[in-house]
């Protein structure tokens, strides 16, 4: 995984004309990879192939995550 300035991408975003869209699912996610809101919830690698999972399936700007684990 590429590793990005988020101060930079976000000034970047912000001088663009484009404008993106960062879609607010997380849930879905924990679908895809068969696990639970509990698995995720209290297991952050489950939260973590969750949102991997969704951004493979349904790819954008950003993500968006469950909780601040």
């Amino acid at each position: 995984m590429k590793k990005i300035n988020l101060k930079e991408w976000s000034d970047q975003v912000i001088i663009s004309k484009e404008r993106i869209a960062i879609p607010i699912m997380t849930h879905p996610g924990i679908d895809i990879i068969g696990k639970t809101v509990n698995d995720a919830c209290i297991n952050g690698d489950i939260h973590y192939q969750s949102i991997i999972a969704l951004n493979g399936k349904y790819p954008s700007s950003a993500t968006t995550v469950i909780m601040d684990l």
